[in-house]
């Protein structure tokens, strides 16, 4: 089973025996015990470190072996890999989630980081 939450009536007819649409607070226990997957798409970079990471331990005790948490998110990537375009893009991104959300976009090492506390 795949667990989306906030979908309500968007979830596709040709996979809707498979998937559960549902509405959670991310801040609170994840109630669904056992699903295979868990979606978190652009969630975290809307919160500091610290919500983060709680939003993270707050789906651990629904993990079951071999569950998988999926994270659609942005990574920032090495300066100079991306055209100017993009790369303005996403540092605009980064600045205005730390101005509206004291938020932030992550690179690599730093989800590393954030998954590791998470742990």
């Amino acid at each position: 089973m795949l667990l989306l939450t906030g979908l309500g009536a968007r979830v596709p007819a040709d996979v809707a025996a498979r998937v559960t649409g549902m509405a959670h607070d991310f801040l609170t226990p994840q109630p669904v015990h056992g699903a295979d997957v868990y979606l978190l798409r652009w969630i975290l970079h809307d919160w500091s470190d610290t919500y983060a990471v709680k939003i993270l331990r707050n789906l651990t005790p629904a993990l079951t072996p071999g569950a998988r948490v999926v994270v659609n998110d942005i990574c920032i990537p090495e300066p100079g890999v991306l055209g100017p375009k993009a790369e303005r893009d996403i540092w605009y991104m980064d600045i205005s989630m730390k101005a509206f959300n004291s938020a932030c976009e992550r690179d690599a090492e730093t989800w590393k980081a954030l998954f590791t506390e998470a742990e």
